[in-house]
């Protein structure tokens, strides 16, 4: 209701109510019998928001490396005819031929009227274009400019390792392809070089791309490397060994010292190889070897441009069972064939880090004598001469060395006042590593090759051992065996038994497969133990 004024007009404000169409308004005077008027009006349907127009909000005039992505989003707003941000609008996003691709390619408008892609550029340099449409109808661009990306160089890279190589002593050089062991990811041209720790022991030179090693004497290491133009590099290194040039004036035993310490030439170590190589008289053939094969063998990889004369031993010090377990193991990896004696070829001993400054340092002379002795065959290729094996569940058994010549000189040692078995008494306590492969220990006591080294006894080397290598094939010199009697050994051993003066030589046999090779180098079978 409303009251007129003072010109007699009364009025209100109409809103229209949801249909739309044709609508009435009564005006009626407020008495009895009053006159009234109406008002028409029409109402329309309701209004539906158009997408009037699209601008950039950000992302455009960005540089980035062509192909990468651009670091900002490319966003967009579309707004209807009043200007307000319109949600729901479908925006599709569209790079130029060439300029790459928008992801999402498409995206819907959110309720503050934004839409938003990333770019990834395409190839060609300079100005790059996203074209932005809305509605259909609506329509936008975004541009940015690709660079050049930035040089990131990388190192070469090591594609093959060099093994260890056995020369000879006035023997052949080894040409090595440095692209065979190097290649640079971006192509870059890469200079080699190569050099030896000490120069005596190898000679290293580069011919153009190849690397040369030249025998020298002994044993060493040789680093080679690759360079590329901005000074990046990668290397590696190997060992290397020359042997002597033949010589069959009697046994040799040549080291392949791996120690990084020098071990091979303490005086103690280098002794124990001379008794051997005194105690073996006569040469045995030289063995030939296959040029560019790769020996996987001894717990190496070698390579041999040499004729080994007679027996090459690869010394090592490794981590094996903390201190005071195993002090040494050794063994072989390849023999001649057995109508060439069968003989050992390559063998190896290692020494446990742990009892580095130890137990086997202080009987360096007595240990090493020991391993040396099962490289040789002691123990290790007694398979013709051994009976009735305590191993692997027959612990008591009678084991023992039958070989005839090994016999005679224990019977001659004493050892005729044994009548408690077959002779020669082998370990028979059925333990890996070192039943039978050591002398009985109650027996032979204090004898070089039982499991046991006394400190406090000369651990002789006897005729008995000597006479076992006599009857694997090798021609020995008895003379040379120190004094050895069946009654003072075992009165010797359990004296130092008693005292507590003993390093027992634990499971230090490690039976790994063995190559058997003919009179050209080829392995033509292997054993495995």
């Amino acid at each position: 209701t409303a009251l007129t004024d003072a010109d007699g007009l009364a009025g209100t404000a109409w809103t229209l109510g949801d249909q739309p169409g044709p609508q009435s308004l009564a005006a009626t005077v407020a008495r009895a019998g009053g006159p009234t008027a109406q008002a028409t009006a029409t109402a329309l349907p309701p209004r539906v928001p158009v997408a009037d127009s699209i601008f950039v909000a950000s992302g455009d005039g960005q540089r980035a490396p062509r192909g990468s992505t651009l670091a900002a989003p490319v966003v967009v707003v579309v707004l209807d005819e009043t200007g307000r941000p319109l949600p729901n609008v479908l925006v599709s996003f569209a790079a130029a031929p060439g300029h790459g691709q928008a992801r999402p390619e498409s995206d819907r408008t959110d309720a503050g009227g934004r839409a938003r892609t990333r770019w990834t550029l395409g190839e060609p340099l300079g100005t790059q274009r996203l074209v932005v449409t809305a509605a259909e109808r609506l329509s936008a661009q975004v541009a940015a400019t690709a660079v050049e990306r930035p040089v990131t160089n990388q190192p070469p890279t090591v594609d093959a390792t060099v093994p260890t190589l056995l020369l000879q002593a006035g023997g052949t050089s080894v040409a090595i392809s440095a692209r065979s062991l190097f290649s640079d990811p971006d192509g870059d041209a890469l200079a080699f070089s190569g050099a030896a720790d000490d120069g005596s022991v190898t000679q290293v030179v580069v011919q153009q791309d190849t690397f040369v090693v030249s025998p020298g004497t002994g044993t060493g290491r040789v680093q080679l490397a690759a360079t590329d133009a901005a000074g990046a590099s990668a290397s590696q290194t190997f060992w290397t060994t020359t042997l002597p040039a033949l010589d069959n004036s009697g046994y040799n035993i040549h080291i392949a010292d791996h120690t990084e310490t020098g071990l091979g030439a303490d005086t103690l170590f280098s002794q124990a190889v001379g008794r051997w190589e005194q105690a073996i008289t006569a040469n045995l053939p030289s063995q030939p070897l296959l040029s560019d094969f790769v020996f996987d063998a001894c717990l190496e990889r070698f390579s041999v441009y040499a004729e080994v004369d007679d027996v090459v031993v690869f010394v090592t010090i490794r981590d094996i069972d903390g201190p005071g377990g195993t002090l040494a193991a050794a063994g072989q990896c390849a023999v001649r064939r057995p109508e060439d004696t069968g003989l050992p070829v390559f063998g190896f001993i290692y020494f446990d880090a742990a009892d580095r400054s130890g137990v086997w340092a202080d009987d360096l002379y007595d240990v090493t004598l020991h391993e040396f002795g099962h490289v040789l065959g002691i123990g290790t290729l007694w398979q013709d001469h051994l009976v009735n094996p305590s191993r692997p569940s027959n612990a008591g058994a009678d084991t023992h060395f039958n070989g005839t010549l090994a016999r005679a000189a224990f019977d001659a040692a004493g050892g005729t006042a044994y009548t408690a078995g077959e002779k020669v008494p082998v370990d028979n306590r059925a333990i890996v590593g070192s039943s039978d492969v050591h002398w009985r220990l109650s027996v032979l006591g204090d004898e070089l090759m039982t499991a046991v080294i006394y400190n406090d006894a000369d651990n002789p080397l006897s005729a008995i051992t000597l006479q076992s290598l006599a009857d694997l094939g090798y021609t020995v010199d008895v003379s040379g065996a120190d004094s050895w009697t069946y009654t003072s050994a075992r009165r010797d051993a359990m004296a130092a038994v008693r005292r507590g003066r003993a390093v027992h030589m634990t499971n230090d046999i490690h039976r790994l497969p063995v190559m058997v090779l003919d009179e050209d180098g080829r392995v033509i079978r292997i054993i495995r133990r």
